[in-house]
């Protein structure tokens, strides 16, 4: 029973990480606006590479990418992810900076990166400090009971 859960769980895992290979599936391909399309891969910071995987995604269906229409949009869209605020967002939530500001305020945007990240490793290191100190009060309450035992 045990080894029948093992491989369905396992073949789980194989479907979802095949499922999202594909970027696109056939009928996004069919009816993509190739503008919008890039406008959102920009505003969630992809690389300018990620037309490859929408190509590959599509040329199964016999669809090619409109290039120019896709650089257009994801030049629109790194222009909305390359923002401070966003940059300030993204380092407080430890995430990770793919490169893709350069001509689009890149060191505006990286200042508000760093100081995010800046602040999540303050933040970090005071949960490890409550945390000791939590655990040290809880040891000196056993220590405590134990000596008036």
């Amino acid at each position: 029973m045990a080894r029948i859960f093992r491989n369905l769980l396992l073949l789980s895992f194989v479907t979802l990480y095949l499922s999202a290979c594909a970027t696109l599936n056939k009928d996004e391909c069919k009816i993509a606006n190739w503008r919008v399309i890039g406008y959102e891969d920009g505003a969630n910071g992809y690389l300018a590479s990620r037309i490859g995987e929408h190509r590959a995604a599509c040329a199964e269906y016999g669809v090619r990418p409109d290039l120019d229409a896709y650089s257009d949009g994801r030049a629109e869209g790194l222009q909305q992810y390359c923002i401070p605020a966003n940059g300030y967002r993204l380092g407080l939530s430890g995430s990770t900076y793919n490169g893709v500001c350069s001509g689009y305020g890149e060191s505006r945007f990286l200042g508000a990166f760093d100081t995010g990240k800046e602040l999540l490793q303050e933040k970090n290191e005071l949960h490890r400090m409550v945390n000791d100190f939590i655990d040290k009060q809880e040891y000196q309450t056993v220590l405590q009971i134990r000596l008036e035992d």
